[in-house]
């Protein structure tokens, strides 16, 4: 068993990283969620059009003697640097959560390896013993249930 990961991970540790996604969200107190509906329904900017997005802003910029009077070309620019700006946010924070996810996927792999091999020890080294009982819960992991036995019902197996 190869083990890839060794993190020693405690309460305080944790308390700290959630004390400091705390503070990040106090710093973006203008963060919301939207509806999946909302989602569905919203334009959505993407790579291709942010050339788009830029130059219409140096256009409005210019001038905006065209634009509707309840055009603001101000709030046009906060979305346009709140978009830019939170773009690089979000590639900090998906690089992060996929850390965060790779190693919480293998430290549970680990985990069950490790189970594995401490079932399969105690079983063939206890027989009879005092760990009886515990084995007995993690052989419950293994039940399976058949489709049908020889009555046409289903059939709980090992």
């Amino acid at each position: 068993m190869e083990n890839k990961i060794s993190a020693d991970i405690n309460v305080d540790m944790v308390k700290k990283v959630t004390e400091m996604f705390s503070e990040i969200q106090k710093n973006l107190p203008f963060l919301i969620n939207l509806t999946n509906e909302e989602r569905v329904s919203m334009l959505k900017l993407g790579d291709k059009s942010l050339a788009f997005v830029q130059t219409a802003y140096q256009i409005a910029k210019r001038d905006d003697s065209f634009l509707p009077r309840n055009f603001d070309v101000n709030e046009f620019k906060k979305d346009v640097d709140a978009y830019l700006h939170l773009h690089n946010i979000l590639q900090i924070i998906e690089l992060l959560h996929k850390k965060v996810e790779d190693t919480y996927m293998l430290a549970g792999s680990e985990a069950y390896a490790g189970a594995l091999v401490v079932y399969d020890r105690a079983k063939k080294a206890n027989t009879g013993g005092s760990l009886d009982t515990l084995i007995d819960d993690l052989s419950k992991r293994f039940i399976r249930k058949q489709k049908n036995d020889e009555l046409g019902g289903p059939k709980e197996t090992v």
